[in-house]
């Protein structure tokens, strides 16, 4: 790889560094990687300067090579010493994961002939390696690491697995992703991480068809926990009418109670989504159950003030009670 330009230096210094103010404290070597100076690399390793050095927030030198994507640099420290498997700081997992990350295959290639863990997650936000080149819809790296035996149903890092991070993107890569590690034997149930599941995170970032894919190959319709609750209060949340319609269809509860007591509509009325309010209504929403706050869905639409919503509840008028899972709804509009 070529020296970088002042600009895409001055960019993956800033990136290496968690765009903090500490880039003036980057030791000479770390510099001289992510800049992709291998004279000066070279010269610096001849002198015994810190090959593994780590300092408060960045990684060490490998993790440098490993985001800057230079083979050769990676090598070289590798041949002086380097640990394969380092751990980051605050903003890192192993090289590998910032190899993966980044979509580096030839240092992801270079490191694992080295001996790299596929599963040594060091303090990375992501997870494993194998969560951050889903995250980032890296396939081939994806598929590299299962046919060499990593974990697909790995639970580490703010997403739980590789499948709850591969959905959390651009339809197309989470779809093709997501296809891709089903196909494999990823459990499609496996809960935990921010989203709470893969269905869950698919519903929140609005991807209608990664959802449809979810649900046939079994995903929980009514799978609970996570920052939402339930898939059908994400869909709320994020006024995702279409989604919320293809969970109904395929038996979400309408009146299910995430922990915190909240439900979709109440999710909905407290976004002021009109419509979704509107269709949760239709469907057999019930506005006078309380949520995790004892307010019920009718007294928070009195205190947004949204007269539009005030008219949709004010023509509901339940006939019998309701359970929190939404058995034995019956509703009319007035």
């Amino acid at each position: 790889m070529e020296n970088l330009t002042a600009f895409e230096y001055f960019f993956l210094l800033q990136t290496f560094c968690g765009f903090s103010n500490n880039v003036s404290e980057l030791p000479t070597l770390h510099a001289a990687v992510l800049r992709g100076d291998v004279p000066t690399v070279t010269a610096l390793l001849a002198q015994n300067l810190g090959v593994n050095e780590c300092g408060s927030e960045h990684g060490t030198p490998l993790h440098a090579a490993a985001l800057n994507g230079n083979v050769e640099i990676a090598a070289l420290l590798l041949g002086n010493g380097a640990e394969v498997d380092a751990p980051g700081k605050k903003y890192y997992g192993t090289p590998l994961e910032v190899a993966a990350f980044n979509g580096h295959k030839d240092i992801v290639m270079l490191l694992l002939n080295r001996g790299a863990k596929f599963n040594a997650a060091g303090e990375a936000y992501e997870g494993t390696p194998l969560h951050a080149a889903c995250l980032n819809g890296h396939d081939d790296i994806v598929e590299l690491f299962l046919d060499n035996g990593a974990d697909i149903n790995a639970e580490q890092g703010a997403y739980c697995t590789p499948l709850q991070a591969a959905v959390y993107q651009e339809e197309e890569d989470a779809l093709r992703l997501a296809k891709l590690l089903l196909g494999k034997g990823a459990d499609v149930n496996r809960k935990g991480g921010e989203a709470g599941s893969p269905l869950q995170a698919a519903v929140s970032y609005g991807n209608i068809d990664v959802v449809q894919l979810l649900l046939d190959s079994g995903a929980d319709v009514n799978a609970s926990g996570g920052v939402f609750g339930t898939p059908l209060i994400a869909a709320a949340v994020t006024n995702s009418l279409s989604i919320a319609e293809l969970l109904l269809d395929n038996g979400a509860k309408i009146n299910m109670q995430s922990e915190s007591l909240d439900t979709a509509l109440f999710a909905a009325v407290w976004g002021n989504h009109e419509e979704m309010v509107n269709y949760l209504l239709q469907k057999g929403a019930n506005p006078d159950l309380q949520s995790g706050e004892l307010v019920d869905v009718r007294r928070l639409a009195a205190e947004k003030g949204n007269s539009t919503i005030i008219k949709h509840m004010s023509r509901i008028k339940f006939e019998a009670p309701i359970s929190s899972a939404g058995l034995s709804t019956v509703a009319t509009t007035l």
